[in-house]
């Protein structure tokens, strides 16, 4: 049997680069060094979502009539929020928050046909946990209420994420980043922000990581065009020196080739900028040249 939970959530998050309730950060432990958040109903209702959706050809139309069928919601208009976040003590692991209008019982109904399907109590909660058939892993995953799905591949952020929802361990409440996406005219759709000095094992060629203290990226939209940004805070000025020199090489790169005018147009959208010790890049695109880009994919 494939797997349920996992297949709903990898599928949630495919679609749903087409609208979330605000970011939430009281339902983030305190330890969280990265998280990422989609608002879903600001995305599908932009300019740039409607577009979006507009774009799907049949099939992909179809595979969210069967989702939906199958899961009991439709992943574009029933979810009002996707969180994702980690800690340094499970650097390979993360957990995932989804927020909208579920079928309770029936996504229950389906987890427990799995054959490694097991369940227990905490606190006044239900942690369930199945079996991952296509990566051979358990997974974890609790209801809060009716409209609060939690899921991770370790019980014990299941455990953390329940405890800061009940107010027994201490949340995010505000920030421990220094890069927050403020003063932006445009809506905010998508944001994401790590602390790389906190990351453990970043792999011996991530040089450059080695190198940033916290990063954000952010994806916002006016009614006609698509921002891009992303902020990185260096160590130090030189470091910052360093990555600046870097990216405005792949620039360069990018405008020198004419095989891939695409690409060349991204180039010249493309603005790299250094204050003292950070780093500003911003994309613009209008919304029919973001959708082109995509289009692929779709």
């Amino acid at each position: 049997m494939k797997t349920l939970w996992l297949t709903a959530l990898s599928t949630c998050l495919a679609y749903s680069t087409l609208g979330a309730k605000p970011l939430n950060t009281t339902r983030i432990p305190s330890e969280a060094i990265w998280y990422a958040h989609v608002d879903v109903p600001a995305l599908v209702y932009s300019g740039l979502g409607e577009k979006l959706i507009e774009s799907l050809d049949e099939q992909k139309e179809k595979q969210i009539r069967v989702f939906e069928r199958l899961f009991g919601f439709n992943p574009l208009y029933d979810l009002e929020g996707i969180t994702a976040f980690g800690i340094p003590d499970f650097p390979e692991q993360g957990a995932v928050l989804l927020e909208g209008t579920f079928q309770k019982e029936l996504l229950l109904d389906l987890i427990a046909v799995n054959d490694a399907y097991q369940s227990r109590p905490y606190r006044n909660h239900t942690v369930h946990t199945w079996m991952d058939e296509n990566e051979a892993k358990l997974s974890y995953g609790a209801f809060v209420g009716e409209t609060l799905i939690v899921i991770s591949e370790n019980p014990t952020l299941i455990d953390m994420t329940l405890d800061v929802i009940d107010g027994v361990h201490q949340s995010l409440s505000a920030p421990s980043f220094n890069l927050i996406p403020t003063g932006a005219d445009e809506e905010v759709l998508v944001v994401g922000l790590a602390n790389f000095s906190k990351m453990k094992n970043l792999e011996a060629d991530a040089a450059v990581l080695k190198e940033i203290h916290e990063g954000m990226l952010s994806l916002s939209t006016s009614p006609n065009t698509v921002y891009l940004n992303v902020v990185l805070e260096a160590n130090k000025a030189e470091d910052a020196s360093n990555i600046s020199s870097v990216l405005e090489g792949f620039r360069a790169l990018a405008l020198l080739n004419s095989q891939k005018p695409e690409l060349q147009q991204m180039a010249h959208a493309i603005e790299v900028q250094q204050i003292e010790k950070t780093i500003h890049v911003r994309l613009n695109h209008t919304i029919d040249e973001t959708v082109d880009s995509l289009d692929p994919y779709l």
